[in-house]
């Protein structure tokens, strides 16, 4: 691995946790640490949660940094807001383990879960979120129908042609993911998106340098039929859906998405 982009990761790596690191816990949901196909795994479980269902979720970071602990706060409000047991799985991080290695690990995860009884919705953030769709498309491939729902949070899309249209300070973090993970994701619009289950999406404005493929992602998606619940806040910056319990807006543009997310799989 260069210096620099040892250095570089590292640095990324000690910002996201002092930034966005949130351990609070939502009112009424027990957290417990496990391990699914070899990964480590958190359960939120809130007070009277659905039967039978479970909300998969990975965390963003470009691929390169976040964790289990650094969204332990949202994924505790996320559980606690849409009354659902919440299973946030750890995956490989680049440039230690470039690319496909993140994709591997979710799939297999994804994989165990949709071998146990019950409803499955799956979902994440940034790059979480593009983890989050590809593994609902392979379920689809595998088990038609098997994942009920997608929560899409500010979702990175495209690797590759994303850059011309992200905002200047962004730009060199698509630069940085490139070179960690050696060989790129393909865009989720090159994807068959009409075996995407129904998906709620929820991004910023222009203060959110991915909104631009988010827009294209939602319409590609209702182009191919599939259900789709939008919504976008100017004020919303990348990341900050970790700010959940400390900026009142926050919470409740995260109670929406969960509401979207409810509604899609028909629970409220």
């Amino acid at each position: 691995m260069a210096d620099w982009l040892h250095s570089t990761v590292r640095g990324v790596r000690s910002t996201t946790q002092r930034l966005i690191g949130n351990r609070s816990d939502a009112e009424g949901v027990a957290t417990h640490d496990g391990m699914i196909a070899g990964r480590a795994v958190r359960h939120f479980v809130p007070t009277g949660a659905r039967a039978a269902a479970q909300l998969l979720y990975f965390h963003g970071g470009g691929f390169v940094s976040g964790s289990i602990d650094s969204h332990h706060g949202l994924c505790s409000r996320l559980a606690a807001q849409s009354g659902i047991a919440l299973v946030s799985a750890s995956y490989r991080l680049a440039p230690e383990h470039p690319a496909p290695a993140q994709l591997d690990d979710a799939l297999a995860v994804a994989q165990a879960l949709a071998a146990q009884p019950g409803q499955l919705l799956i979902g994440g953030d940034s790059a979480g979120a593009w983890l989050a769709l590809r593994c609902a498309l392979a379920l689809h491939d595998q088990q038609p129908g098997r994942v009920s729902a997608a929560l899409l949070l500010y979702p990175f899309v495209d690797l590759a042609a994303q850059a011309d249209t992200l905002i200047a300070y962004a730009r060199p973090a698509v630069a940085l993911m490139r070179a960690a993970l050696g060989t790129g994701y393909p865009s989720l619009l090159n994807l068959d998106l009409g075996r995407a289950p129904p998906c709620a999406m929820l991004w910023g404005a222009g203060l959110d340098p991915v909104a631009p493929g988010a827009a294209a992602l939602a319409d590609a998606l209702s182009a191919a039929g599939v259900a789709t619940r939008v919504r976008r806040h100017r004020l919303l910056v990348h990341g900050g859906l970790n700010l959940a319990n400390r900026v009142a807006l926050v919470d409740r543009l995260l109670a929406a998405a969960a509401a979207d997310l409810n509604m899609l799989t028909g629970a409220s």
